[in-house]
C-alpha cells in the first residue's frame, strides 16, 4: 500500500502511478513474487485496487480513474 500512497501523493497520471507501484513491488518483494509467480493480469488488478484505495483515502473528493471493461 505504501507504494500506491507514494504514487498518488506524487500526482502521477494513472498509467505512471501503476508503473511506479509495479516497480516498487518488484524491488521491495522480489522473493515473494518469485515464490507466488502471479501473472501480469493479477498484478495489474492488485495494483489498480491499491491505487483506487489510496486515491479514495488520500483525495476522497476526487473520483479515481473509471473502470475499464
Amino acid at each position: 500500500m505504501s507504494g500506491a500512497i507514494a504514487a498518488v501523493s506524487r500526482g502521477l497520471s494513472w498509467d505512471d502511478a501503476k508503473a511506479a507501484v509495479l516497480n516498487y513491488l518488484r524491488r521491495s518483494v522480489p522473493d515473494a513474487l518469485a515464490a507466488l509467480d502471479p501473472d501480469n493480469a493479477v498484478l495489474d488488478d492488485l495494483v489498480e485496487g491499491k491505487l483506487r484505495e489510496a486515491t479514495a483515502n488520500t483525495f476522497p473528493l476526487i473520483a479515481s480513474a473509471p473502470a475499464q471493461v
